[in-house]
């Protein structure tokens, strides 16, 4: 007998359901109608049957962003309870499809929950925890709604670490195994690398290659300032209404300067970011090439139209103060 639920839905594996009974017999010769089992009789009935789960975990990409110059954050969802690895590679390690669980895994020291929690230490749960052994360390109904749970069919934040700065990540797996056979993963069900290895059916989400390619290439964040790796002032000024200045970044760019007389009584201390940016001189270097410059023509090219401007003294001395900042933005861009 092939059964369905009550409202005609298809079963769910490694569900529990409650099934009921009712028999009847054959229309007897001279019954007008057949007789069937009493009420009492269904109830008496049921018997508690839980489906078999032999298909591998299901993993859904919700979201991928670096959060640090070193870290990637994943959120995900799997359908089931479930324990996940995450790992990030720059080139695709050469044996990945036949190695990926083991590749995955050793990784295990660079990956972690939001909790701190090494990955493959914790479970996400699903409802059947709360009915099998305890060595899951869940028991208790009201435990699988603690804030340190994770339960199947919720965002799950996994955090790669260890990565470089300003990288392209484009190889970004996670591997997931359910519970199976005993509510602790004795024999577990696992994701397979692709439908290659996989039985006739299997959802991508399935597929360790195929969360891959969900996942997408990231970048980790660029927090480094960028530096000068040229800065030429000329000494003394080729004209008496500019001061240029020449420079070259260790990376795309812009930098922004200001001058202000030596005898002014402003120093270093009081050259704040917002005094250099608000003297409206600025020019952008592309990280490599020729060196950009800086045509200073009076002391602020954005002053308000009320101010008046002010411009260079002959054979005078200036102090000149630059400040740059790198094109870096979030991985949402």
């Amino acid at each position: 007998v092939t059964a369905h639920t009550a409202d005609g839905e298809p079963l769910q594996r490694g569900t529990d359901y409650e099934v009921y009974c009712y028999a009847r017999d054959l229309l007897c010769l001279g019954c007008s109608v057949p007789s069937g089992s009493s009420p009492e009789a269904v109830r008496e009935s049921k018997t508690l049957v839980r489906t078999a789960d032999a298909t591998s975990p299901r993993l859904r990409v919700v979201a991928a962003e670096s959060i640090a110059r070193d870290k990637i954050q994943l959120t995900l969802q799997v359908d089931e309870g479930a324990k996940i690895w995450c790992a990030a590679w720059e080139n695709q390690p050469a044996s990945i499809a036949s190695s990926f669980e083991t590749l995955i895994k050793s990784a295990a020291s660079d990956c972690q929950d939001s909790l701190g929690r090494q990955c493959g230490s914790f479970w996400v749960y699903d409802l059947d925890d709360m009915e099998d052994t305890n060595a899951d360390s869940l028991s208790l109904a009201q435990d699988y709604y603690l804030g340190n749970v994770w339960r199947y069919d919720e965002d799950l934040q996994i955090t790669i670490s260890g990565l470089v700065e300003a990288t392209v990540y484009p190889y970004i797996y996670c591997f997931a195994e359910d519970d199976e056979d005993d509510g602790n993963g004795a024999n577990p069900n696992k994701m397979v690398f692709d439908s290659s290895f996989a039985v006739a059916g299997l959802p991508a989400s399935s597929f360790v290659h195929d969360v891959q390619v969900a996942i997408g290439s990231v970048t980790t964040l660029d927090e480094s300032p960028p530096s000068f790796t040229l800065l030429q002032i000329e000494d003394p000024t080729a004209l008496e209404s500019s001061i240029v200045i020449t420079f070259a970044l260790n990376e795309p760019g812009t930098a922004y300067c200001r001058a202000t007389r030596t005898d002014s009584g402003e120093t270093a201390a009081d050259m704040h970011v917002n005094r250099v940016l608000s003297a409206g001189w600025s020019a952008t270097h592309g990280g490599s090439g020729p060196p950009a410059t800086i045509e200073m023509l009076e002391m602020e090219s954005a002053a308000p139209p009320y101010a008046q401007s002010v411009p260079w003294a002959a054979a005078t001395q200036y102090d000149v103060y630059c400040w740059a900042k790198d094109n870096a933005v979030t991985t949402a861009g």
